[in-house]
């Protein structure tokens, strides 16, 4: 069981990592074409920096949603350990022991 929440945790991670590293690359792109002045016959100057403001807005939603599930997980996780380390040393074994069993 814990092996797979570890498992599951650390894949959100990760993906909340690659998450913010393709905002990060939107935001560079966007800026990139801004200072070369590519989409300037299309749109006007300040339309990039409107877009950058609005993908940081969605960016910083998708953010606190995740970040609120694990951090929810986390609290979980502390809640349960915190039981096994509060235990007597003499039935730590025998927890551990009926845990592995089932």
């Amino acid at each position: 069981m814990a092996t797979t929440d570890g498992k599951r945790k650390l894949k959100v991670y990760r993906s909340l990592y690659r998450l913010n590293l393709a905002f990060a690359r939107l935001h560079e792109t966007l800026n990139w074409l801004t200072v070369a002045r590519i989409l300037a016959d299309q749109i006007p100057d300040d339309l990039p920096r409107v877009w950058q403001d609005h993908l940081a807005e969605i960016q910083a939603e998708v953010n606190r949603g995740i970040t609120e599930t694990l951090h929810n997980m986390e609290h979980g996780d502390v809640r349960r350990l915190g039981r096994f380390r509060d235990m007597a040393p003499k039935v730590r074994p025998v927890h551990l022991a009926r845990v592995r069993k089932s």
